[in-house]
């Protein structure tokens, strides 16, 4: 029998389903607005990809690129050729184009042109296309860290102050899932006679951030008080992006300008800071008196070559002093 007359035999339910999935074909991914203006408020522009509420193919591949326009690349944006994939019940993703503050000046805006590409069911090819306006900015100045300190109360460290250059925004700021802040205690720390540990790295749980605007700082509540160490390290959260690079910190000024962080005037986007131990308490260790004994008496069995040296000032206490 032939196609012709196939396609005749078949019922009114069949030929709608036909028509149905000849109609699915087509609808694959494209961007949710033909247009998008960004600039002013944000360092990257963020579009939206919509897949077809009804999609043939599981798992899904689409293929964003900057393709022209008249921003320039590298210089108001940086350029993007990035794989999107849709697995099986998901219909929306995000892709961000990051944009370059030395770029924003001047008077005019400029335009930046996205594709999407993508294929239906029978492998065709099928393009979508949006135009990203890119809004100069006034203000491209980044804000940078001007101080930073641990608080301490009654010898134990309850948090950090962080003062940064400009003012900021009041949201970002005062989120404390924006601040990862890592201990450090040397090799040589501690009290232990015996100590030969290496250096360690901890994590210091925070439980709030406040930020305050008339002075620009940022308040760091430790959620436990706990014995400072010489050294900590305040940096934003590791996250990696879809291409493998890291995410910058949320943290920006309130026209949208990123951190700078090494104060060389250009905006990477990152949070690090080492805030040291700023007090020393020149205090002694207080140790029983058989304690003292034995300590001197192994100072005195090392040679003077091995350079050994007790770690702190040692003060007897007979058992008749004031405890």
């Amino acid at each position: 029998m032939s196609t012709d007359r196939r396609a005749r035999r078949r019922s009114p339910r069949d030929r709608f389903r036909l028509e149905t999935l000849e109609r699915r074909e087509l609808m694959t991914v494209q961007f949710s607005s033909p247009i998008y203006a960004f600039g002013n408020t944000t360092p990257s522009a963020i579009v939206t990809l919509v897949r077809s509420p009804n999609p043939i193919l599981n798992p899904e591949v689409a293929q964003v690129t900057t393709t022209g326009g008249t921003a320039r690349p590298d210089v108001d944006y940086t350029p993007l050729s990035q794989g999107v994939t849709f697995q099986q019940g998901e219909f929306t993703k995000q892709v961000t184009i990051p944009l370059l503050n030395t770029g924003q000046t001047g008077d005019g805006n400029r335009s930046l042109v996205l594709t999407v590409d993508s294929q239906d069911n029978l492998g065709r090819a099928v393009r979508s296309s949006a135009t990203v306006q890119l809004i100069p900015r006034a203000d491209i100045t980044p804000p940078s860290i001007t101080y930073a300190t641990q608080l301490r109360q009654k010898r134990l460290l309850t948090g950090f102050q962080i003062t940064f250059s400009k003012d900021m925004d009041p949201i970002a700021a005062s989120n404390v899932k924006n601040y990862v802040v890592e201990g450090q205690t040397p090799a040589s720390g501690g009290f232990s006679l015996f100590n030969k540990s290496k250096s360690t790295s901890f994590n210091v749980v925070l439980s709030r951030a406040e930020y305050d605007p008339a002075t620009r700082t940022v308040t760091l509540t430790v959620k436990r008080p706990q014995l400072p160490v010489t050294s900590y390290t305040i940096s934003n959260p590791q996250i990696t992006g879809a291409q493998g690079n890291a995410v910058p910190s949320a943290l920006k000024d309130s026209v949208g300008n990123t951190l700078d962080s090494n104060g060389d005037g250009q905006a990477d986007g990152l949070l690090s800071i080492q805030v040291d131990q700023t007090t020393h308490d020149s205090r002694s260790l207080v140790l029983p008196e058989k304690a003292v004994k034995q300590a001197r008496q192994l100072a005195n069995a090392k040679p003077k070559s091995n350079g050994f040296k007790l770690p702190f000032s040692l003060t007897s206490r007979s058992n008749s002093s004031p405890r």
